[in-house]
């Protein structure tokens, strides 16, 4: 029931947005952007993770395309995106509950405090695809150009990220669900001068998870803040 209920939602949503963006415009002058952003992995989740971050060694690489598909008056605009990113770092969180804690308890079979706490590097990719929404206009538009953007999306890495396996379970042989396929979630602020408006700073958080397990059950996911740029042509 919580799927179709997510579905109407979802539904709802897109239909707000074109009611909201019609009439629209279609002569944008730069229909094109490219787009390019490195970050690092928070160990906190999304709603701290703006405000608290707690890093890690993990980053990522991203490079992507988007095209500007409908806009309402300069307000708000609807657009397309596609990336690929590269991550690599750390492999996985350590867990510092009392269960994880030297001696720890309840190990699993061929776990222990020591491997536990071992670091592996990783190298894997992910390819995403989402539909944004982007605010562009401000008050103080004369003198910096802020966009404010949330996009939704899906996200297939190439293999099960180590870094969205739970350590706990690990540890100590709990069950959990882990995909390549998840959901993408993007939220991003772009600043940029007047006089080089085709020019963007970008700072994002890059989101996947599995919906809170409507997506193959999975609980788990990662989240990055990044900085990059984007250049509309």
């Amino acid at each position: 029931m919580p799927i179709f209920k997510k579905i109407d939602l979802s539904r709802l949503l897109i239909f707000i947005v074109f009611l909201e963006i019609v009439p629209v415009s279609h002569a944008f002058g730069k229909d094109w952007f490219v787009f390019s952003y490195a970050g690092r992995l928070g160990d906190n989740v999304l709603t701290k993770i703006v405000y608290s971050p707690h890093f890690t060694d993990s980053r990522l690489a991203a490079f992507g395309l988007g095209r500007k598909i409908l806009e309402n008056k300069d307000y708000v605009r609807l657009e397309w995106e596609g990336q690929i990113v590269r991550h690599s770092g750390q492999d996985k969180f350590i867990c510092h509950c009392s269960a994880c804690s030297n001696p720890g308890v309840n190990w699993a079979p061929g776990q222990s405090y020591e491997k536990s706490r071992d670091l592996s590097h990783m190298i894997f990719y992910e390819i995403d695809g989402a539909l944004v929404l982007r605010w562009l206009k401000f008050p103080w538009g004369k003198y910096i150009d802020i966009d404010f953007a949330a996009g939704e999306g899906i996200s297939y890495a190439t293999e099960i990220p180590p870094i969205e396996v739970d350590p706990h379970a690990v540890n100590h042989g709990d069950d959990q669900n882990v995909s390549r396929l998840l959901n993408y979630l993007m939220f991003e602020l772009t600043f940029s001068l007047p006089r080089f408006s085709s020019w963007h700073f970008i700072y994002r958080v890059h989101h996947r998870s599995g919906d809170f397990g409507l997506i193959n059950g999975v609980a788990n996911g990662s989240n990055f803040i990044c900085l990059g740029i984007r250049y509309d042509f």
